[in-house]
């Protein structure tokens, strides 16, 4: 079966799609290098690259057009290993996309991609997995045309949307002021909810997951420390804002069993990367989950990969053994309906 790449796309991390193909493709041993790629560009039109290659965006948006349909025709004959991040690419929109249209690859889970990536939404889900071995920040939701004049938390705060990744638009503020008001409401501009919750002080974790043999397991634990304290978009994608450093000890092993337990429960697939806050007391604080890790040269996740002897290669290998596995499984479900009429 031909190999083949998609990324790009419409949502705020188009420009993390292309640095994580960028790294992926330069990546690959023989074997797995994709034979087409098809690059949806900030427009959310598919271009087809016959001869994949990382391109400046104004040749890749000169690229030959396809449909959506022709798209996905295009990839009912290829695996396709997916980098869309963000919006309209972790969120369960491509890859109810993909279900539909009978399309292998590593598309996440619909329901996991949906919930996780609703924030508002996981929070509670996960909490529940927790019990109490660990908890979410306390959280307020803002939602369009809600009044902006007071939040029920106590101080500091962390102002962030309800529907995106890689820190965009996340702000850590000292008390509830106007300036607060207009910080959700940029945020509107771009999702439909505003979190609002309380700041965690301590330290910062990340935990991969990957799923191998039929399973999920936990690679080694990142502990990341940020030079201004704020682990922000600007510290996760700029070089030496952050130093992270990997740890195995008592807490980063809870953290591992509660990464799994996590995975499973919000219904991942593939692979994910898990953030906790451990403060003071010793108490776990989850953050979100990432559904698609950043690949890029620089991410946490590839160096987790590394950590354990695995290349991206690998990791391209794994995934398509895990959707195998998956598209074996939902060929065996049936949807069989009857009804009944009166005559």
């Amino acid at each position: 079966m031909k190999k083949a790449v998609i990324y790009g796309g419409r949502s705020s991390e188009h420009d993390a799609s292309k640095a994580s193909f960028a790294n992926v493709l330069g990546s690959l041993r023989e074997n797995v290098i994709p034979d087409v790629v098809i690059y949806l560009d900030r427009d959310g039109r598919f271009h087809l690259d016959e001869d994949p290659q990382v391109r400046q965006e104004s040749e890749l948006r000169q690229l030959p057009l396809l449909t959506a349909h022709e798209a996905a025709a295009l990839l009912s004959r290829a695996w396709t290993l997916n980098l869309l991040h963000g919006q309209e690419g972790e969120d369960g929109v491509f890859a109810g996309w993909a279900r539909v249209n009978g399309l292998p690859g590593s598309w996440g889970s619909t329901t996991g991609d949906a919930i996780n990536m609703a924030k508002w939404a996981s929070g509670p889900i996960v909490a529940s997995i927790l019990g109490q071995r660990g908890r979410i920040p306390g959280t307020f939701t803002f939602r369009l045309g809600d009044d902006l004049d007071a939040v029920p938390l106590g101080m500091p705060l962390i102002i962030k949307p309800g529907s995106s990744g890689a820190s965009i638009k996340t702000f850590a503020v000292e008390e509830w002021t106007a300036d607060c008001e207009e910080l959700v409401a940029d945020i509107f501009e771009s999702a439909p909810t505003a979190l609002v919750q309380e700041r965690i002080f301590g330290d910062e974790y990340s935990v991969g997951v990957l799923e191998l043999d039929g399973k999920p397991i936990a690679l080694p634990v990142v502990a990341i420390n940020s030079h201004d304290g704020f682990y922000d978009h600007t510290a996760k994608h700029s070089a030496g804002h952050a130093t992270k450093v990997f740890q195995d000890n008592a807490v980063t092993q809870l953290l591992q069993e509660l990464a799994i337990e996590i995975f499973a429960g919000t219904e991942c697939f593939g692979m994910a990367r898990i953030d906790f806050i451990v403060p003071p007391d010793g108490v776990p604080v989850y953050l979100e989950t990432n559904t698609l890790p950043g690949l890029m040269a620089g991410s946490i996740y590839p160096a987790m990969l590394r950590e354990v002897g695995m290349t991206i290669s690998d990791l391209v290998v794994a995934l398509h053994a895990a959707d195998s596995t998956r598209r074996n499984h939902e060929l065996d479900v049936k949807f069989a309906y009857t009804i009944e009429e009166n005559h």
